[in-house]
């Protein structure tokens, strides 16, 4: 028969064991739910209807003379931008428009 100095120890290691089963089962659970969250914090975005856009829009021309350059960027302003809102169209050429 088992004496009461080796049913002590015995005790005390099932209790052990059993509380620290208890919390690996519920870190686990814990774990998992957790898993299937998300936490946004910062900048949200919405996407919204606008009346009003601004484009900037970049020409590049290469060559050997300055004057032949500014003559190709201003043709190749003009193919885009009608003369009343182009920024950069002399008076004449606005009210001819």
């Amino acid at each position: 028969m088992a004496s009461t100095d080796s049913i002590l120890p015995a005790v005390i290691v099932a209790i052990g064991l059993a509380f620290a089963g208890s919390n690996v089962g519920k870190g686990i659970e814990r774990f998992r739910i957790d898993d299937r969250t998300i936490t946004v914090k910062g900048l949200a975005e919405q996407d919204v209807a606008a009346d009003f856009a601004t484009w900037n829009l970049v020409f590049r021309r290469g060559g050997n003379s300055f004057s032949e350059v500014q003559r190709a960027l201003a043709a190749d302003r003009e193919q885009v931008l009608p003369p009343k809102t182009n920024p950069c169209a002399t008076p004449a050429q606005a009210e001819s428009a």
